[in-house]
């Protein structure tokens, strides 16, 4: 399928030396002049990577990469940032909302095409290795998917009775298959993934701390916070904006 790349930026004279660019290097390309425009894009048409002025009207550059980064569906999708600015603190803003490359105005037309390529040739190369594991041919990989896949839709439920049931296997064979393909005991696996899940929750800003609990599958919220920060070295409550 044919590679498409969306070019979100205000300045036309800009927005037409990356589209030139971009066909000389063989991509197609799309474009919006700001972010809320460039996020119906996304949305609708999952563009295959995204170059992103951070100065904008409306929805600014990192505006838009929080929104990408925190959504499942769109997270994977490269992102480069341009900018005018050359301080640190902006590119540290970037990388800490996500951002797989950041390039400073005026950008160097060839360094910003091997950006473009190597992040394109990254992630084809993931794709390929998903489909080649999801194809079965690792049983180990087969394993997990389905026990992931258990969890978390009755994360509420996970007990070890429920999720052998689920398997098809028995309680000792699903013990000595977990502790084979991860070298954990059955429980403190069930609760890194429910920790896993909670902060996932926390860092998307779609739940609060007793919402992320209760999601994850934990009873008491108390419970929660304690054993979150026994497992990440900082309470809940820290990802919360």
């Amino acid at each position: 399928m044919e590679q498409t790349i969306l070019i979100v930026e205000d300045d036309s004279s800009v927005r037409e030396t990356l589209a030139d660019l971009i066909e000389t290097i063989g991509y197609k390309y799309t474009t919006a002049k700001d972010g809320v425009d460039g996020l119906i894009m996304i949305r609708n048409h999952r563009p295959s990577l995204i170059i992103s002025d951070i100065m904008r009207p409306r929805m600014d550059g990192l505006e838009m990469l929080k929104e990408i980064k925190s959504d499942p569906q769109l997270c994977t999708i490269p992102v480069i940032l341009l900018t005018a600015r050359v301080e640190s603190e902006s590119r540290i803003l970037g990388f800490e909302n996500g951002a797989d490359a950041y390039v400073t105005k005026p950008f160097n037309l060839k360094e910003l095409s091997y950006q473009i390529s190597n992040l394109l040739t990254l992630k084809e190369n993931l794709i390929k290795e998903i489909i080649e594991l999801e194809s079965g041919t690792d049983p180990e990989w087969g394993f997990m998917l389905k026990l992931h896949e258990i969890l978390d839709e009755n994360i509420e439920k996970a007990s070890l009775d429920y999720i052998a049931s689920a398997l098809d296997m028995s309680k000792s064979g699903l013990q000595k298959k977990l502790k084979k393909y991860t070298n954990a005991p059955f429980q403190d696996y069930v609760r890194g993934f429910k920790l896993s899940k909670a902060r996932s929750l926390l860092k998307s800003g779609k739940a609060n701390v007793s919402e992320a609990a209760y999601k994850s599958g934990f009873r008491s919220v108390s419970h929660f916070t304690r054993s979150f920060k026994d497992e990440f070295g900082y309470p809940p409550s820290k990802l919360i904006a």
